[in-house]
C-alpha cells in the first residue's frame, strides 16, 4: 500500500499544482471550455466512464482512511468516482455544477487545489 500511496500522491500532487497554476493563467480559456461542453452534452457521456474506471481503479486499490496525506487520495478517489456517476446519470448537473464553479468560486478553487497538491506531493515525494 505504502508505493502506492507514493506514487498517487506524486500523480495527485504534480497534476494538481500544474493545473492550479493552468487554471490561473487560463483562466478565461478554461471559463470557455466549460461553455462549449454545453454544447456536446454527449461528450459529458462518453467521459462518464472513463473517469468512473479510473474512480474504481483508485477506490478499490487505495481506499485507507488515516490521518496523514494518504487520506486526501483517498478522498480524491471517491470525488472521482462520484464524478464518473454524475457524468453517466446527470449530465446535465454535473455541467450546470461546472458552470456555477467555474464562474463564481474559481480563484478560491485553484488556491485550494495548489495548497493541497504541495501537501500531497510533499509527502509523497518527501516519503
Amino acid at each position: 500500500m505504502a508505493a502506492l500511496s507514493i506514487l498517487l500522491g506524486k500523480v495527485f500532487g504534480a497534476y494538481m499544482i500544474v493545473m492550479s497554476f493552468w487554471m490561473w493563467h487560463k483562466r478565461n480559456d478554461v471559463h470557455s471550455l466549460v461553455k462549449k461542453f454545453s454544447k456536446y452534452p454527449s461528450l459529458l457521456i462518453v467521459m462518464g466512464p472513463i473517469v468512473l474506471i479510473a474512480g474504481l481503479f483508485m477506490v478499490l486499490s487505495h481506499n485507507l482512511w488515516v490521518g496523514d496525506w494518504r487520506v486526501v487520495i483517498t478522498i480524491l478517489a471517491w470525488l472521482t468516482l462520484l464524478k464518473g456517476l454524475a457524468l453517466i446519470f446527470a449530465p446535465e448537473k454535473a455541467l450546470s455544477f461546472s458552470k456555477k464553479w467555474s464562474s463564481g468560486a474559481f480563484s478560491f478553487g485553484a488556491l485550494v487545489m495548489l495548497v493541497v497538491g504541495v501537501w500531497v506531493a510533499w509527502g509523497a515525494f518527501g516519503a
